[in-house]
Order: structure tokens, then C-alpha cells, then sequence
């Protein structure tokens, strides 16, 4: 029998475990699923983006750790792109979900004194430059960052 006979019988699974290691001298392994991660178990292309043609929706089954599946829209050029930005999304809401006006509040002071540092203790327009370009640089890496995981939805 060929290898492709074989590989038609594995689909149609004519046969139990135990008659297959016997037919054709090999053994079926079970897969073994870690029970304690989220899983993408589904994903299917329902149409192409509205706002930007060269992306795709999927929408994605995930399966919990306590069992419970849910489905969840994702945008990607491809599934693996899709796979990605969703869970880089889910991501940024967790880190989101955490942050308080008092962690805020304390990146903004370490944001502006770290110039401080670096001039030495000086007072000059330098540290108010330094610290304001700073923050403008942190503002537009979020604002790219946002484009990017909400880019053809």
C-alpha cells in the first residue's frame, strides 16, 4: 500500500487505533492539550475590510481555560496577521484595565525629572526642552501604536 492510500485511510479513520498500529505498523499519538492556556480553536474569513481592501475580517473562536468559547473579530492582511493583532490588542486593554491616576501620575514626575539627571541638577531651558520632547515622543510611539493595532477595521 502507498503512502498516499495511507493518508486516505488516516481521513476517513476506517479503523480503530489498535486495527491501524496492526494494518500498517504504526502508532496513532494521542495529542496532549494543556489545559491551563486560551486557545484560537476557530478561525474563519467572513469578508474583506471596509476601510482598507488589502485587509480581511476573521472572526476567531477562543477557547478559555475554564472551558467557555467566545468569539472575537479580528483584522489581519492574512490569519497570522489577524492572530497577532488580536492578541496584541488584548494585551494593551490588560495593561489599560491596570493603569490608575497614581501610576500616571508617577511616569509623568519620572518622565520630567530624568533630565535632571543627565544636566547634572542644572536649571536650564535644556531640562524643560528635554522633558517636554520626551513625552512628545512617548505620546507619538502611542498614537503609532494604536494605528497600528486598530489599522483596517
Amino acid at each position: 500500500m502507498k503512502m498516499k492510500d495511507k493518508a486516505i485511510d488516516l481521513r476517513n479513520r476506517k479503523y480503530s487505533d489498535k486495527e491501524f498500529s496492526e494494518k500498517f505498523g504504526m502508532k496513532l499519538m494521542s495529542a496532549k492539550i494543556k489545559s491551563n492556556r486560551r486557545r484560537a480553536i476557530d478561525c474563519t474569513m467572513v469578508e474583506s475590510s471596509k476601510i482598507n481592501p488589502n485587509y480581511f475580517k476573521y472572526i476567531v473562536t477562543i477557547l478559555e481555560k475554564d472551558g467557555k468559547t467566545y468569539k472575537e473579530p479580528a483584522y489581519g492582511r492574512d490569519m497570522q496577521s489577524a492572530l497577532s493583532r488580536l492578541i496584541r490588542k488584548e494585551r494593551t486593554f490588560k495593561i489599560e484595565k491596570n493603569f490608575n491616576t497614581a501610576t500616571i501620575f508617577l511616569i509623568w514626575g519620572v518622565i520630567m525629572g530624568w533630565p535632571l539627571l543627565i544636566l547634572k541638577g542644572e536649571m536650564s531651558p535644556l531640562h524643560l526642552l528635554v522633558s517636554f520632547a520626551t513625552i512628545g515622543i512617548i505620546g507619538v510611539g502611542l498614537i503609532l501604536n494604536h494605528n497600528y493595532i486598530h489599522k483596517g477595521e
